[in-house]
């Protein structure tokens, strides 16, 4: 879904938008289907109301040709959102059935890293990695996995290691052995591409999972919270995922350097921003300083500030960080309540630990323009949005 269907010079197209656009003109009749119970429209005004943002800060920005094509990219993600809730409020069990899926999903990339760990980073789908995945300092690998820059890989693991708890009360022990397996590789993935915002995230949707549907294992993660702090502090030197840099300091100093600079240009542009897709041009030609050096002395400019959040507010103005954020938020909110108030079952907070983990490290990179952790991001919120309300496909354990 990642590949490129288009050349960048026509437009940069992926499979997946030739995919959902060929899919909405065969399915335009039911796309355009009203007819269901639970009408959900709150979303649908936000993404209309983000999509005329997007038009007119491409329409006043320095390159409005470019933003615009840009902006037509928003489009697709909107279509599989919508198909899928609408199978999802058709047929509950549909869920179960996303859930497998991604499930998939996740066990082929973890078998991917292990190729990746046996035969090196030539085995990869791209031809030159993210800058980052050799660390200069400590001389670590960050494995990418499929994946072109390794932080995007802890996020997805992140996100994913949470569906794999995700049981039926009535699988086989096998089954939810296997499941439990997944999930510990899934965790091992997360330290195998060095991200500590990703491993930041993961560890506070996993307090969450324990404090709520997994409290009488909350001695053990008592122990485990201890026994990982000593090891820390014994071992800080030789964990790789704290050694990146000189010190974690420095590099927060430094991510600290082009926040500043990022959030300056979004104060300058509060409403629209600067147009979509136009951070990297609009840093070389207002912030020359914004760049980093390659191995040939050559530099490259920075297309995002380190800093998801940032990026959108940049690109979309303070409006558009806004609207994002009650895309993402709300369905946490509503879903987190629904459950206090028993109105939904134990398995919506897997869900809502995987986004949070998610939100937690999208702090320290943009990862929404790899279509793979967009699609598993956005499958989130819809199943957050559309789950069942009594348990119709059974208990979750």
């Amino acid at each position: 879904m990642n590949f490129y269907a288009t050349k960048v010079s026509m437009g940069g197209f992926k499979v997946f938008d030739v995919v959902t656009f060929g899919a909405l003109l065969y399915l335009l009749k039911y796309f355009l289907v009203d007819n269901y119970i639970n009408k959900k429209y709150f979303h649908l005004l936000l993404f209309l109301l983000l999509l005329a943002i997007a038009v007119i800060g491409s329409l006043i920005s320095e390159h409005p040709n470019k933003s615009l094509v840009d902006v037509f990219k928003i489009i697709p993600i909107f279509v599989f959102c919508r198909f899928l809730m609408l199978e999802c409020l058709q047929d509950f069990s549909f869920h179960y059935k996303i859930i497998n899926v991604l499930k998939l999903a996740f066990s082929v990339a973890i078998v991917f890293l292990l190729i990746q760990l046996i035969f090196g980073l030539k085995f990869t789908f791209y031809h030159t990695l993210n800058i980052n995945t050799l660390d200069p300092f400590s001389g670590k690998i960050r494995y990418p996995g499929y994946f072109h820059d390794s932080q995007v890989q802890g996020q997805f693991f992140s996100v994913g290691s949470f569906l794999f708890l995700y049981v039926k009360q009535e699988a086989k022990v096998s089954f939810r052995l296997l499941n439990y397996f997944m999930f510990f590789m899934a965790v091992v993935a997360i330290y195998m591409c060095g991200s500590r915002s990703a491993f930041l995230g993961f560890g506070i949707g996993l307090v969450l999972s324990m404090l709520t549907i997994g409290k009488k294992y909350i001695g053990y993660l008592f122990i485990g919270v201890l026994l990982l702090g000593a090891t820390v502090f014994y071992f800080q030197d030789k964990i790789t995922i704290l050694n990146r840099s000189k010190d974690i300091g420095s590099d927060l100093k430094f991510r600290q350097t082009i926040w500043k600079e990022a959030y300056k240009i979004g104060t300058e542009h509060p409403f629209f921003g600067i147009g979509s897709g136009n951070y990297e041009e609009y840093t070389k030609l207002h912030n020359p300083n914004q760049y980093f050096e390659l191995e040939n002395n050559e530099i490259a400019y920075f297309d995002q500030p380190e800093n998801g959040y940032l990026k959108i507010l940049v690109e979309f103005g303070f409006t558009g960080l806004a609207i994002f954020l009650l895309m993402v938020i709300t369905p946490l909110v509503v879903s987190f309540l629904d459950y206090v108030r028993g109105i939904r079952s134990n398995g919506i907070i897997l869900f809502i630990s995987g986004a949070i983990s998610f939100l937690v490290a999208f702090n320290s990179v943009y990862s929404l323009f790899d279509t793979r952790m967009l699609i598993v991001f956005s499958a989130i919120i819809v199943l957050l949005i559309t789950y069942p309300k009594n348990q119709i496909y059974g208990e979750e354990n």
